[in-house]
């Protein structure tokens, strides 16, 4: 069994949650996602099954939309609203928020800013837009020789991520009630919308936590196509498998039995056919993967039937 497996994530499941869900309920482990969620996170996770997880790779640059929400006054630890609070604005006049902060076991540092009109919101908008330098989540996946930044976080473990480069391709301002700000975020792959949260506070002398994240695209697959697994039998997500082409639909078709042939077998062919990444079929099947650069292509991906 292979294909791909368009989940709605829910905010009480983390990403593995729904691989181990979907490992019992295809009973293979060869499970895996084409980009993982953060566990507050809901929205589109692409769960791939069988051979459909050597995708994993192809989708490392696909772009993605969000509807993101910050809210601005207070910041935590993690970025986001799971974390601690490690900072409030000192003019801060929410009196629960200010109550919690007391009771976080965290240091709270009480400090000088302000809450952003949307005037000043859209002002600094699109410094954030294009190619842009941003450093990652101390809670986050980044490696720091060999191990997980968010291991040596939680471990208590002083340490500095690089700033790495990332593309804001459009920022949608959806809605700014008080200092809640909800955006719309088209970007591609690495970006951490929490670290854009806390930057786009820090332009305007500013705190913002990322209290709400909802992805509603990746790549070509949108939110609506997505199903709620927890609101599903078995039977019926079995159904909802979609081919693992379904996800390559952009690239052009070798289907000549022997030239495919030939190339599952490793060799080489000079044909005459433009550069770039091609969908393999023998008898109407997908089978691969193949680059074609100066008309020599070959095979990159093999997927088995």
């Amino acid at each position: 069994m292979r294909g791909i497996l368009l989940v709605d994530k829910r905010p009480e499941w983390t990403s593995f949650n729904v691989v181990s869900y979907c490992k019992r309920v295809f009973g293979t482990k060869e499970v895996g996602h084409l980009g993982t969620l953060d566990p507050m996170a809901t929205g589109v996770l692409a769960i791939t099954i069988g051979s459909a997880t050597k995708l994993f790779d192809i989708f490392l640059n696909k772009s993605k939309t969000y509807i993101a929400e910050f809210t601005f006054g207070y910041s935590t630890d993690t970025l986001d609203a799971d974390g601690k609070i490690d900072a409030v604005l000192k003019d801060f006049d929410t009196d629960k928020m200010l109550e919690v902060a007391k009771n976080s076991d965290e240091i709270v540092k009480i400090q000088d800013g302000i809450i952003p009109t949307l005037e000043q919101i859209k002002a600094v908008l699109p410094k954030f837009i294009g190619e842009i330098e941003q450093i990652p989540p101390k809670y986050s996946a980044k490696k720091i020789n060999g191990k997980n930044a968010y291991d040596m976080a939680r471990s208590g473990k002083e340490f500095e991520l690089n700033p790495c480069k990332v593309k804001i391709n459009s920022i949608e301002i959806l809605n700014y009630n008080k200092n809640v700000l909800t955006l719309k975020i088209d970007c591609g792959a690495g970006t951490y919308i929490r670290s854009l949260s806390r930057d786009i506070a820090y332009s305007l002398n500013s705190l913002a936590t990322m209290t709400s994240l909802r992805r509603i695209r990746l790549g070509k697959f949108d939110i609506s196509e997505c199903i709620d697994i927890k609101a599903m039998a078995d039977e019926d997500i079995r159904s909802r498998l979609l081919p693992i082409d379904s996800a390559l639909d952009y690239m052009p078709i070798i289907d000549q039995v022997d030239d495919v042939r030939r190339l599952i077998q490793g060799q080489t062919l000079i044909l005459n056919i433009k550069d770039g990444e091609y969908r393999l079929y023998m008898y109407k099947q997908f089978v691969g993967i193949a680059v074609a650069i100066n008309k020599h292509i070959k095979m990159i991906k093999y997927f088995k039937l």
